[in-house]
């Protein structure tokens, strides 16, 4: 995905309500998991922090963000996670600019030549997340930008 992709997905995110975008995130989420099939647990347990570092970069967490995130949340801590137990997850311990973007970008780095798709993926559902409570933040955008 080139930056310019980027401005027209963002573009193309601010005519769309909530329900378009929550549609957007299901079917990439339904076309993304079957490609993490292939990878082994270290690689769904990334994804998963992935999706809490960028549910977090903007230091907040909005109720749309978490009802989007509560299977993951629920499904990783086998426990029924509250609103306020994510929140304070993913801001106590689920997001560290330097570590997890570096992390982050070096995984997409080794997708771009081995499975582009799985990273083209990726980078969108970030956008989608980051567009959810019907604003992207100018440090969501220049978290996702830093991925590219």
């Amino acid at each position: 995905m080139s930056e310019a992709n980027l401005k027209d997905v963002y573009k193309s995110l601010k005519r769309m309500n909530t329900d378009e975008i929550v549609e957007k995130i299901r079917v990439n989420m339904d076309e993304t998991l079957p490609l993490l099939d292939k990878y082994d647990d270290d690689m769904i347990i990334m994804f998963a922090g992935y999706i809490f570092t960028i549910t977090g970069v903007d230091e907040k967490i909005h109720w749309k963000e978490y009802s989007l995130i509560k299977p993951l949340m629920d499904a990783a801590f086998g426990i029924n996670c509250s609103f306020e137990d994510t929140k304070k997850f993913i801001l106590d311990y689920g997001y560290d600019e330097d570590e997890m973007r570096d992390r982050f970008r070096d995984v997409l780095e080794q997708l771009e030549e081995t499975d582009p798709e799985l990273r083209y993926r990726m980078i969108l559902l970030a956008m989608y997340i980051s567009a959810i409570d019907d604003e992207i933040s100018k440090t969501e955008k220049k978290y996702i930008k830093s991925l590219l």
